[in-house]
Parts: C-alpha cells; structure tokens; sequence
C-alpha cells in the first residue's frame, strides 16, 4: 500500500505582488554591489582558477589549501560558466549571486507559507515580513556581495528547495505527482552535498520537519517516508568522497586541521551568540574575524552559558511547542557543521555562516512581532526592513575597494594580523612599497611566524632595491616552512644576485625538487646552473621548463635564457635564434633586442641586422647608453662590402 499523506489545510494561492515585492527588495539594497571589484578569495576561485576556463574541467576544481571551491564541484561550475558567458567580468559574478539569493528568498517564502497557520488569514503576512527581513538583512552581503562565497548561498538555496519539494510532496494527492516531488527532494539534495558541506544535515532537517509539521512522531514520519529518507541518508556518500578528495579543503578544515577541537569549540561558544546579537544590531559586520582561537574557558562563560541556555530552551521548545523548537533546531542543525568542534583553521568565525540560520531568527521574529502587535506587525516589519536595507547598502560600499575594506577590518579588529597582511599585499600591487612595508611589519608583530606576509615583505623590498633585507625575509620564510617554492625560488634569485651562486643552486635545486613540473622553479634553476658554468645541465632544465610553460610572458624568458646559455657557451648561431624567438613573442622587451644585436655581431657579417636591432632598442629605452653607443660605433664604422 502507498504512504498516506497526512490532511493538510489547503494552501491559499500565491499572491504574485508578494514574490514581485520581494524580489524587488533584494534588487534595490544589492544594486550598489553589481560593479564590486574581486577581493581576497575572489582572485584564488576566478582569476587564479585554471579550472573554470573550461567546463568539463570545472566539474573537478583544485583541492589547494582553503579554496573555497575546493571539493564543490556545483559552485566551481557555477563560476566556469559565468567566465564562459562573460571572462572577468564581475557584473556577470555578482549579478548570478544576487539572482540565486533572490530565488533563495521566493522559495523561503514559498516553505513558509506552507508552515504557517493557513486558517487564520491574520497570519498570512508573517512569512512575507520573515522572507523579507531575511532578503534584505546585512549579514546576508558576506554571501551574496563577496563573490566567492557563493558557495553558503548555493547550499543555501538548495536546502530550501529540498524542504520545499518535500513539503509539496506531501500536500501531493495523487501518487505519481507525490513520487515526483519526493524525487526532487532527493535531487536538492544532492545537488546541494555539491555546494557545500553543511547540506550533511538535509535529512536531519527534514526528518524534524516531518515530525513538526506532517506526521506529528518520527515513528510515523519514518514509518511513511522510510524510502526518502534512506535516499537523502544515501547523499552522504558522494558527500564523504567529496570530502575525502578535497583532502578537508587542502587541510584547512577537518579534525585533521591545524586547530585544537577544544579551543575551535570556546570560540564558537562565543562566536554563536555574536552572530545572534548581529541578527537583531548588525553592527560592526566584519569582513575577516583572523584565525585567532580562545584557548581561555573563562573568557567565553558568559556567552558559553547562553549557548547552553538556548540549547536547553529547544529540547523543552521541541516538547512543548514543537513549532518553536523546529526554528531553534534548525538554527542549531545548519551552524553546527561549522560552529561546533570541527575546526575551520582559515575561517575560525565568519559571519556568511549565519546565511541560512538567519532564517529561523527572521521567522521566529516575524511570529513573534504578529503575536504581539497583530496586524500592526506588518508596519513594523516594513520599517524594519527598510532600517536593515539602509544598512546593507551602506555595507555593499566597504566591498567597493579590496583596500578600504581591508582597512576597515583593521579598524574594528585592530589584533587581526591577515587583516594587515592584506592592507600591505594591495598597497605592493599599487606600488606603494613603503607603506606596504609598514603594513607587514604590524602583521609580522602581531604573528611572527606568517610565511606568505614574510614572502609578501620580501618582494616589497626587492622592489625597493633593497637586496639584503630581501634576502632575509625569504630566508626566515623558507625556514618557517621548508616547501614554500616561491620563497625559494625567490631566495635563489637574491642569492644570484648576490654572486653567491652555490648558496643559490642549494635552493633552487630544492624548489626543482619540490616542483619537478613548474616552469618558474626551471627556468631559474637553469640561469644558476649557466652561471655557474654548468651550461648543458642549464639548458636541459631550461628545455624542460619550456615544454612545460604555457604562458607567453614565460615562454619568451626561456627563450631569452637559452640565447644567454648559448652566448656564454660559445654558440652564437644558438643565441641569435633563441633571443630572436624572445624579442617576437615580447617586442617591447629592450633587453631582447640588445641581447640579439650583441649575438649577431658574434656570428659576424650580420651586422646591418645588429643595426637594426639597436635602433629598436633606443626607440623602447632612448636613454640607454651602451645601445646608443654601440650604434654609433657600427655606423661610423661600417663592415666593407664584400
């Protein structure tokens, strides 16, 4: 026999002005973000994602550390197609986050309806006002402004599709179309174990959801739909293997992270009613929170007793009114993934993981304002919609530039040391090295031990001309972390520099070891090897880098390095084609041009074309003396016809 389906009071028709004015909300406080550069994330999962230049490659994104598409194929493919449609252009990013938030708050909406009393029409715009606090809220601008962190929308979107096809199923009155909606449930589901790790608690969800509001026990809940929920229990499966193959996103999340459970759990106890205090004042939202955990019991006893009280508070709610405690314990459900004793090592609080829990704070509000105030709960829902609206357009601004929105996490986090981290990474990229310096140094005094800020500072000062203390940021880097490439391979280049070349072979040879494949690591590894006179070993490893490199900036140094092996070889012939092959594929590079003029005069009788070269060269850099002279020379001195 067929499950019975519980009698349900009908559900009045939609009302398509509500769902316009939703949608229309959410258009009007996200419409400043449209234009938002990329920040922080955003150039790992888009511009640094080889991955989504293509489709079928999208389905498998990198397991590199913390990337936040990393084990989330959906979300990776999600991206590969607004590069496909649009490459890097960011209106196309932001504008597909704001439509898979508004389809997110039409399909709340549409669950709570159908949770709501449906008998008494004085209910009927509780879930409107509870949909629309949750569209318009500020601490949604984390998930929907900052683009990489799609991911919490899409799982977002997709949990509720998962509750809302069950809830359709069983309202279904015949077996095919309950069949059906029971087959969607199932589908959310597992698209949604594609987004994100926080779907594991779907069937938790809609086991309780059955129970509340359906079947009324999980005896019967599990007598009825015993066959869906062994369906949504089968979702973990490719859920683990995602898992498993991301390796816990690079290792920055998991048991295996490098957080203690103990202390990742004291910070939650006070990051859980935090993320509650900014639900009702959402203020100071905060971008990055830093990685610092509270290793203290007795700093988080207050807020640790508030947790607990609201815990103790959903078990009596479940017994006693099992509407409210299916709001709290879903609160609960959806942070626990995150918010618990599983540590997230990059992201220790962040306020994008109340974009779901939200929803339960926003209902039970709305049906708390409607108890209350009655009908005049409507006026104040509305005027407290436009107040939090205001807000997040005001917050949609900080994300206008990467360095007024990292300076405003300093602000309000002064002790965040990533914070000053990132202010000194976006003043180098202007080419305000000073400053940028100044920022590293704040971050190193905050956290010593920072390779990438040491790296960063490094750079700064290579930029700077100064050499020296160069060489000892990317010393103390490699030494905090001995499998850092690019420290090494920067290191080598310092120490060439430097005339200390078997200091330098030490290095590069280990970043080669590291990273047998990397052409960067290669092609310096080679020059070390010329200059130590080493030049068929030089050009092995030059060749090898130059079957590997697919970049055209990158092809054309490999090329001017083999002309450099073939001129210190003595093979001329050699070099002429190699630094002619550099100066096509980089003409504005002066340094190619000079090098092919001084090769040709090597070969000998080329000299008219070493002319010509040279001219090249002093129309790119006027001001360089040697070519000048050398011109001078060659046209004062012409070669005697033959």
């Amino acid at each position: 026999m067929p499950p019975t389906v519980p009698s349900r009071e009908p559900i009045a028709s939609p009302r398509p002005w509500a769902a316009a004015l939703l949608v229309l909300a959410g258009v009007v406080v996200y419409l400043n973000a449209l234009a938002t550069p990329f920040v922080f994330d955003d150039r790992d999962v888009i511009a640094r994602n080889p991955s989504i230049l293509s489709l079928a490659d999208s389905f498998f994104p990198p397991a590199a550390d913390g990337m936040t598409t990393s084990g989330r194929p959906l979300v990776n493919v999600s991206l590969a197609l607004n590069h496909l449609l649009g490459g890097d252009e960011v209106g196309l990013y932001h504008g597909t986050n704001l439509a898979i938030h508004l389809l997110a708050g039409l399909v709340l909406y549409g669950i709570l309806r159908r949770l709501l009393p449906s008998g008494d029409r004085s209910w009927s715009p509780v879930a409107w006002i509870a949909a629309l606090l949750w569209m318009v809220h500020p601490l949604q601008t984390e998930s929907v402004t900052y683009i990489a962190q799609r991911a919490e929308s899409m799982v977002g979107l997709f949990l509720l599709l998962t509750l809302y096809a069950f809830l359709r199923s069983t309202e279904a009155g015949d077996t095919g179309r309950r069949r059906a909606w029971s087959c969607a449930t199932v589908a959310a589901g597992l698209l949604g174990v594609f987004c994100k790790e926080v779907m594991v608690v779907a069937p938790l969800v809609v086991l309780l959801l059955d129970r509340t509001f359906v079947a009324g026990n999980f005896r019967a809940a599990w007598r009825e739909r015993r066959g869906l929920y062994l369906a949504l229990l089968a979702t973990w499966l490719p859920l683990a293997w995602l898992v498993a193959g991301g390796a816990g996103r690079g290792g920055t999340a998991g048991l295996s992270a490098h957080a203690s459970p103990w202390h990742y759990l004291l910070t939650q106890s006070w990051a859980v009613p935090h993320y509650l205090r900014l639900a009702f004042w959402p203020a100071p939202l905060v971008f990055d929170y830093g990685v610092e955990l509270i290793n203290d019991p007795a700093q988080v006893i207050g807020p640790g007793l508030v947790v607990l009280a609201l815990l103790g508070a959903t078990v009596v709610a479940l017994v006693r009114s099992p509407k409210v405690g299916f709001a709290l314990a879903c609160f609960f459900l959806v942070l626990a993934p995150s918010s618990s004793v599983v540590p997230v090592a990059t992201q220790v609080i962040a306020e994008h993981r109340m974009y779901l829990a939200l929803a339960a704070v926003t209902a039970l509000t709305a049906a708390g304002l409607h108890r209350w105030l009655g009908r005049a709960a409507l006026a104040v829902g509305i005027a407290a919609a436009c107040a939090l609206g205001a807000v997040t357009v005001a917050r949609n601004r900080d994300y206008a530039s990467e360095l007024g929105l990292w300076q405003d996490v300093a602000a309000k986090r002064p002790q965040n040391a990533r914070a000053h981290a990132n202010i000194g990474r976006v003043l180098s990229e202007q080419g305000r090295e000073e400053e940028a310096l100044a920022a590293f140094g704040e971050s190193l005094r905050l956290r010593p031990e920072q390779p990438q800020t040491l790296f960063n500072a490094g750079l700064s000062l290579t930029n700077l001309g100064r050499i020296d203390e160069a060489r000892g940021r990317y010393a103390a880097a490699v030494q905090l972390d001995p499998d850092y490439i690019d420290a090494r391979i920067n290191l080598g280049v310092v120490l060439l520099e430097k005339g200390l070349t078997a200091e330098a072979l030490g290095h590069l040879a280990e970043a080669v070891r590291l990273a047998p494949e990397m052409p960067e690591a290669l092609s310096v590894w080679g020059s070390a090897l010329a200059q130590a006179g080493r030049f068929g070993e030089a050009e092995t490893a030059l060749n090898r880098a130059l079957a590997k490199a697919t970049e055209p900036g990158m092809i054309a140094t490999l090329h001017f390095n083999l002309g450099n092996v073939g001129m210190a070889s003595g093979r001329p012939d050699q070099a002429v084609r190699e630094f002619a092959l550099a100066a096509q594929l980089e003409p504005g590079n002066p340094a190619a041009h000079f090098n092919l003029a001084m090769a040709l005069l090597r070969v000998g009788g080329r000299n008219a074309e070493a002319v010509a070269q040279l001219q090249q060269v002093l129309r790119l850099q006027p001001g360089l003396t040697r070519a000048r002279d050398m011109l001078a020379e060659l046209l004062r001195n012409p070669p005697a016809a033959p």
